[in-house]
Order: C-alpha cells, then sequence, then structure tokens
C-alpha cells in the first residue's frame, strides 16, 4: 500500500511539473547572457546594423552601456532604408529620431494591459500596447540584457510635432497669430548668471540675456499646449470662420474705455479658450457636439474640418466653421445668496445666518435677521460682466416669519427687500446713483403664498460696458420693528437677451 502511495504522489508531481513546463513555455521570455549590456546585445544582432550604427552617431551607444535599465525598440535594417535623408544627416534630427525608441525603465510585452503612455528619452510619450509602439508592429521582443530590454520593430516611429509646433506653424493666421501674441517673457534672478553686485545698491549684477523665460497666458490660464504630458484635442480656425465667430462676439465685450483693439483681444480670448477639449479624439471619434474644458457646447461639422494633424501630445483639426450659439457661450448666471462679497455693518455677524435648507440652490440660503438697521445690505460681486440685456430673477423664502407685523398706520405682511444694481463697491440710497434700483418687493410668509417665494422675475437690465458689477440685496428703510427688515436670499439669477 505504502508503495502504491508514493506511485501516486509522483505521478501527480509529474504532471504538475508538465504544466508548469507548459506555460512557462507559453510566457518565455528571451534570456541570452545577462552579462550582455543593451548596446552588445544590439551589436550582436545582425539585423540591428545600421539602428547600431546611428546610436554611435547620435551618442546613444554610452548611454545604452550605462547601469540604469532601459527599454529599446530597434527598427531593424529594412525598416531604416527608408529613412528620409533629412533625418539621417542632421545629427540633431538622428539624435531625437533614435530617442524616439528608447526609454528608462523596463517594459515587456505584458506589460501593456491593454496600454499604457510611455516616456522616451527624447521627451515624446508614445503608446505601447505590447504588439505595437504607436503603429510600428514587434517582430521580436522581451529580449533581456544586463541593463534592460529589447524589442525589434519592423517599421520606424518618426517623432511627431507637438500641438504647439503644428499651431505656430500656421504662420500668419489669425488664430494662431492671436495665440502666439500671447506670450511673455520675465526674469528669475535664480536662473540668471550673477557677474556682480552693484557697489551703491548693494544688488546683484546679472548678466544680460540671462534669466529670462519664456511663458504663455494661453497655456498658463487654459491649457499647457507646449506640454508632452497632456493630451488634448485643438481646433484652429480658417481666417474666415475666425473673423466670422469674433464679429459676433465682439459686441458683448464692449470695453468701458472703448478701445477696439481691448475689445477684440477679449472676444479673441473667449473665442478661443473654447476650442480646446481633454485627451485626443481621433476623427472617427469626433462627435456631434463636444464639450469645451469650460463646459460650453461646441457643435462639430465633420465637412467643415480642412486639415487633421496628428500630434505627439493630442491633434489638431483646422476648421472652416464652427457655428457656436450665443446660449452656450452665454449662459445664465447664478449668484448664491450664501457666497456675499460683504456687508453695509462689519459689527452685525451675530445677526447673520448661513442656514441649511433642502429646498435651497446649493442646499443654503443667507438671512439676515434682528439687526436693527435701516437699508441694511448684503453686497454681492461679479468682476466681469457682458455687455448685453439680461433678465433678472431671484429666489427668496420667508420660512421664519409666519406672523404679520401692524404699525400705527399700516398692515403689513412679513417684511421687504429690494435688489440693487451698481458699478461701487458701496452702497448708499442715492449716492451715488445706481445703475437699476428694482424697488423694494414684499416676501410674504411662505404658508399665506408659496408662489411668491418661487424664482420670481425683478425686471430688465441691460449692462453697457464688459465691467464688473456690485449687486446689493437692501433691507428695508426702517430700523424696527425688527420683523419688518430681514434679509432672506437663496439665489439671484441673471438670464441673457439675445
Amino acid at each position: 500500500m505504502m508503495v502504491r502511495k508514493y506511485y501516486w504522489i509522483a505521478l501527480v508531481c509529474a504532471v504538475v511539473a508538465a504544466a508548469c513546463d507548459e506555460w512557462d513555455e507559453h510566457n518565455e521570455v528571451s534570456q541570452p547572457a545577462l552579462e550582455e549590456n543593451l548596446l552588445q546585445m544590439i551589436k550582436s544582432e545582425s539585423e540591428l546594423s545600421t539602428f547600431a550604427t546611428y546610436l554611435k552617431t547620435t551618442g546613444y551607444d554610452k548611454v545604452l552601456t550605462t547601469s540604469k535599465s532601459f527599454t529599446v525598440w530597434a527598427p531593424d535594417n529594412d525598416a531604416l532604408s527608408g529613412l528620409s535623408s533629412d533625418i539621417v544627416n542632421d545629427v540633431d534630427k538622428l539624435t531625437e529620431f533614435v530617442g524616439n525608441h528608447i526609454s528608462y525603465q523596463e517594459y515587456f510585452t505584458q506589460s501593456a494591459t491593454p496600454s499604457l503612455r510611455v516616456k522616451m528619452l527624447n521627451g515624446k510619450n508614445l503608446t505601447w500596447s505590447g504588439a505595437e509602439l504607436e503603429s510600428a508592429e514587434v517582430e521580436s521582443s522581451n529580449k533581456i540584457a544586463r541593463n534592460g530590454v529589447l524589442h525589434v520593430l519592423g517599421s520606424v516611429v518618426e517623432p511627431k510635432r507637438n500641438a504647439w509646433d503644428v499651431i505656430t506653424s500656421f504662420s500668419g493666421q489669425k488664430h494662431a497669430s492671436y495665440m502666439q501674441s500671447l506670450t511673455y517673457e520675465y526674469f528669475v534672478d535664480s536662473l540668471a548668471t550673477q557677474v556682480g553686485v552693484d557697489p551703491d545698491t548693494g544688488e546683484p549684477i546679472y548678466e544680460p540675456g540671462t534669466g529670462i523665460v519664456t511663458r504663455n497666458h494661453f497655456m498658463d490660464q487654459i491649457f499647457n499646449v507646449n506640454s508632452e504630458d497632456s493630451l488634448g484635442t485643438y481646433i484652429v480656425l480658417t481666417d474666415d470662420a475666425f473673423t466670422t465667430e469674433l464679429d459676433e462676439l465682439t459686441p458683448y465685450f464692449k470695453t468701458v474705455t472703448g478701445h477696439q483693439d481691448s475689445t477684440d483681444s477679449l472676444a479673441s480670448w473667449h473665442l478661443v479658450k473654447d476650442l480646446v477639449f481633454n485627451g485626443r479624439i481621433q476623427p472617427e471619434e469626433l462627435p456631434d457636439t463636444l464639450v469645451s474644458l469650460y463646459g460650453v457646447k461646441v457643435p462639430i461639422d465633420k465637412s467643415a474640418i480642412v486639415e487633421t494633424h496628428l500630434t505627439s501630445n493630442g491633434i489638431v483639426y483646422v476648421m472652416n466653421k464652427v457655428d457656436f450659439q450665443l446660449k452656450h457661450k452665454f449662459p445664465p448666471i447664478i449668484i448664491e445668496g450664501e457666497h456675499p462679497d460683504g456687508f453695509s455693518r462689519n459689527d452685525k455677524g451675530v445677526n447673520i445666518h448661513y442656514r441649511y435648507r433642502e429646498w435651497a440652490s446649493g442646499s443654503y440660503d443667507l438671512r439676515v435677521f434682528n439687526h436693527g438697521v435701516a437699508q441694511f445690505n448684503v453686497r454681492y460681486k461679479l468682476p466681469t460682466l457682458h455687455a448685453m440685456p439680461y433678465k433678472v430673477y431671484w429666489r427668496t423664502v420667508n420660512d421664519f416669519i409666519d406672523t404679520t407685523a401692524t404699525t400705527t398706520t399700516t398692515h403689513v405682511d412679513a417684511f421687504q427687500q429690494k435688489l440693487v444694481l451698481h458699478s461701487g463697491s458701496n452702497y448708499v440710497s442715492g449716492a451715488p446713483a445706481p445703475l437699476k434700483d428694482f424697488g423694494f418687493v414684499k416676501v410674504i410668509r411662505i404658508k399665506a403664498n408659496t408662489e411668491n417665494n418661487r424664482l420670481r422675475l425683478l425686471g430688465d437690465y441691460t449692462h453697457a460696458n464688459y465691467s464688473r458689477l456690485y449687486l446689493y440685496v437692501v433691507a428695508n428703510n426702517v430700523a424696527s420693528p425688527n420683523m419688518l427688515n430681514p434679509i432672506e436670499i437663496d439665489y439671484i439669477k441673471l438670464v441673457p437677451v439675445f
């Protein structure tokens, strides 16, 4: 019996071992003599002799002998036979090309699940799927050297220009010229070369031309078009399309100074900022509407695409039409009551309540109660408001005064308050005259009139210039009793009229 027991144990072990061998063979990673570095391995492969020559020409041969870990995707001789002479005969271009096939760290075919972006030594990010690097198919793979892994490609992967390179290549076009005009320079002392010290002031003296950094306002504030680490989709308009859209937007950016250059610059900014989208959206993936980084809907007519440029960090479409709808460019403006910019008195903090209410927009409203100040007011600030007509609404809900009050002469239901629009940061009744005074509105207790506590149209207002605006919610012009002069505001809403 003991013999039979050992027999079955041995049989099971043999089956398991055979299965393991089969699995290992399926997942076999080529392991040549691990004392070879990547350069030695490449030189030993006759089909990679041209690539080995390019490594020496560009100095990457020395890189691949170091102790750091690398992955090399080496095009074979057949693939390199068709490489442009402009690249082969220009050391800088050849260096960028070779660096487009080498990365730090080790990436095996099984590393991509299903694909990943790999930073190459030339700074570009390429897509590695395990079977392809970008669109170049892998012919042989997972060859391990002492300092990394080698894959052999059947075609080359030429470095692509990034989106900024493509856009700035449209020299003279209005859209591209405007984006380039946003470039500026500034001085960074830590990057400058100090050559002395001013004997009078003790301030350092720097070598002229050093420490100068070039930046671009669009890339600072909207999207870094030049970054290799961010994928984006960009629409560049032809001159006619740019002019058409700019002419439609310009009236809404009329400035106080009246300078046309300022108006055009503002309108241009608000045009181009909504022509950038997250991610690389390929032509076959384009929907009929894209949503910009700022939430603006942009209609896409594929027949209006006149050029398509696949870039290293995204894709650029040149289009001869983008029919923005003004209602999407200029949506309604909501000013939440619980986000004031200030108050007419700073000693009434105990009377100011930010209340949680399930019915409120944003779940909170603002109530000022028992303050005892005639025309106490709450200030809200819009840093900029477009030059156009608006319908002005507010929502005020009186859920805290459930009685009526009677003065000696008048029976009053609840309280009154008004909305005043002003160009100044302080409101005093009548001095100076406001832009718009909508007059006092009675806020009836909610149990008496539920309709009165919903969104209410106060009236019309036309903003003359693209500029800031202050909004004041002003309490009744009485100091007492306190039930006559509260303030309650859920939100204020400005709806553009086209």
